[in-house]
């Protein structure tokens, strides 16, 4: 693991050397950065140039992280929770997939599209998806989420089972239901940190410690 100062604050980082175009920086759950270069030699001039950039992005981050650590994320609330992470995990699935449930079926009929298969399970890099054989599939970890990024999320879903890409076709769909869709997506961004800063989820999720 390499560091960089920036405007005084250390930041932590990895560097992946790949026969790639342009230089691309991602923020990892951990709160280091992860950046893809064609050229090693470029990457703390990058860095540099992008310092405003990472830093406003971080502040988010490490904002989410002490957010997760405060208590059990459940449904946009923060609770004291415990117990076998099996249990639990069987648990607040059923309590998501009747949420879920609820809004496909209030969505559906005015979308125009219904879901042949609903799956509820643990996902490593995205809070849902959605196949050309009408079933979407929705991360466990979305039931720490409020309603309205639950539902702004079940509708993407539902909206990809009309069109698959992210077309204009699309987010004209979305935005009939979430006008604000482009916060929404941010915001979820933030809840990803949030839920992979909680050590109950992580366990129940079975995701690696960070």
């Amino acid at each position: 693991m390499r560091a960089i100062n920036l405007n005084g604050k250390t930041v932590r980082y990895r560097v992946k050397v790949k026969p790639v175009r342009y230089v691309t920086i991602r923020i990892l759950e951990d709160g280091t950065l992860l950046v893809t270069t064609p050229d090693e030699r470029i990457v703390e001039k990058v860095l540099m140039e992008k310092r405003k950039w990472i830093l406003s992005k971080l502040e988010i981050v490490e904002e989410a992280l002490t957010q997760g650590k405060k208590g059990f994320p459940l449904f946009g609330e923060f609770i004291e929770l415990g117990g076998d992470p099996g249990e639990l995990r069987e648990e607040i699935r059923e309590q998501l997939r009747a949420k879920v449930k609820e809004i496909v079926d209030e969505v559906s009929p005015r979308i125009g599209a219904r879901p042949k298969r609903i799956y509820i399970i643990p996902m490593r890099n995205k809070w849902g998806t959605a196949t050309w054989r009408k079933s979407i599939t929705i991360n466990l970890a979305s039931a720490a989420l409020p309603h309205n990024l639950l539902h702004y999320l079940v509708t993407h879903e539902l909206a990809h089972l009309i069109e698959m890409r992210h077309s204009k076709k699309f987010w004209s769909i979305v935005s009939k239901f979430h006008p604000d869709y482009k916060e929404k997506r941010r915001e979820l961004k933030k809840w990803w940190f949030i839920v992979h800063a909680n050590e109950l989820w992580r366990t129940i999720l079975r995701w690696p410690e960070v």
